[in-house]
């Protein structure tokens, strides 16, 4: 049973009807490939526009954190000239002035002054005063650099909120340092600033310092805050070399796949701080897969016509004619010289084929029937006993063999007037045997 399916299978693939699919199927399978390319390529196309969409978020994110951290600047700078606040020795008044700031401002966390020996001299709130924040990495960059510095994501020490501090220098310009001014800025103000932005849906946006720490996040709020993003090291490195994160798909830290860029905070500290926005690739991927879907299902139902009218189309055209002259080309093998193909004959190659065999086949089976008759009547000349048993025998032989209608023979008579007189007569038909036999008698003198 086993080799018989093989047996047939293998038939199957040599047969006609196979080839000419296979002749379709080169046809239709580049428009599959076309299809892919097409498809990759609007894939690609939608992924450009999802990369296009993220860096214009994170330009648009960066300009909006931008002011906010330039206006808490501007805060710094009219705070370093304020009386009360250079004279920060007097820590009640310059108490008093931080504190009514940070009633006026919701962004504001604790603010103050921080000494030369890296405690806080000066603080909005009495009992951060003393409080040691000498280890920050932003008042020692102030101090050491005498400039404008901004801190990474921190937790502040009296405050216990998440917050980010903007720190500016105390002094004449050519004198000594004399402290650091300090502000943070709520981080859980900064995301609800995040909520009034209009993003598409799905999209993220982070405030990310220069350790690639998330500062605030949207939508993803509290859980991932103080989270180092998955691609940190890159993000940076190309960020603190160009100011600006070339988009990438990313995996974030919720488990998505999203086309993430990144842009510089303007007027920060190189580095420093940074705008992340991620569009999710799952709906620009869906409306490609809905297209390859609809183009596919669309392809395949042409496809499925074409090769049904290449079935039939090599059933009534190419198949069945080919099994006919097959089928009469086999015939002579059983001694039938009667087949021919005359239903196939036509201006095509196939049919001029046919036309060709059915005169051929006619040929043969006249020049078989000749040596038939010959032969038979060469056998009878030798058995005959008489001339007239010879003569019947012949003409049986060219009506039966030779497949003639009728055979006559005739002698001379030569008496007076001379006439043909039948010698020998067959035919197939009565009537037509008794009509050739009046005429040769009618014809005296021939």
């Amino acid at each position: 049973m086993v080799e018989r399916a093989h047996a047939d299978a293998a038939g199957w693939r040599r047969s006609l009807r196979f080839r000419l699919l296979l002749l379709v199927s080169s046809a239709v399978l580049p428009a599959f490939a076309l299809l892919a390319w097409t498809t990759y390529d609007h894939r690609a196309a939608r992924l450009e526009e999802a990369e296009a969409l993220a860096e214009g978020l994170a330009g648009h994110a960066a300009v909006e954190f931008g002011q906010i951290v330039e206006a808490t600047r501007q805060t710094l700078g009219r705070l370093a000239h304020d009386a009360d606040v250079r004279d920060f020795a007097e820590g009640a008044a310059c108490g008093r002035t931080l504190a009514r700031l940070r009633r006026l401002h919701p962004a504001y966390g604790a603010m103050g002054v921080i000494g030369p020996t890296g405690r806080i001299v000066c603080a909005d709130t009495p009992g951060a005063v003393g409080v040691h924040l000498g280890d920050r990495e932003y008042f020692q960059r102030a101090m050491r650099t005498r400039t404008f510095a901004v801190s990474g994501f921190l937790v502040g020490r009296t405050s216990k909120l998440n917050i980010l501090i903007v720190a500016a220098p105390l002094g004449e310009p050519d004198g000594p340092v004399e402290g650091v001014l300090f502000l943070s800025l709520d981080l859980a103000w900064v995301r609800e600033q995040m909520e009034q932005m209009v993003v598409p849906e799905g999209t993220s946006l982070m405030l990310v310092d220069g350790r690639g720490t998330v500062m605030a996040a949207y939508p993803d709020g509290p859980t991932v805050l103080g989270l180092e993003i998955p691609e940190a090291k890159a993000f940076l490195e190309e960020g603190r070399r160009t100011g600006r994160v070339d988009a990438a798909r990313v995996v974030g830290l919720d488990g998505q796949e999203r086309v993430v860029a990144g842009q510089m905070l303007p007027g920060t500290p190189p580095g420093s701080a940074f705008a992340r926005a991620g569009v999710p690739t799952a709906e620009f991927n869906a409306q490609a897969n809905a297209v390859l879907a609809r183009n596919l299902l669309a392809l395949a139902g042409v496809a499925l016509l074409v090769y049904a009218a290449a079935w039939w189309v090599a059933a009534v055209l190419v198949v069945a004619p080919t099994r006919r002259l097959i089928a009469v080309a086999g015939s002579p093998r059983s001694g039938d010289l009667s087949g021919r193909t005359r239903p196939v004959h036509g201006p095509d190659g196939l049919g001029r084929l046919a036309l060709h065999f059915d005169t051929m086949a006619a040929r043969v089976e006249r020049v078989t029937r000749a040596l038939r008759a010959l032969s038979a009547c060469n056998s009878s000349l030798l058995h005959a006993r008489s001339e007239g048993q010879l003569l019947d025998e012949l003409v049986r032989i060219a009506v039966t063999d030779g497949d003639y209608q009728v055979a006559w023979v005739g002698l001379l008579d030569t008496g007076d007037p001379p006439r043909l007189a039948t010698a020998a007569l067959a035919g197939r038909d009565d009537a037509l045997r008794r009509a050739v036999g009046a005429q040769a008698g009618m014809d005296a003198g021939a």
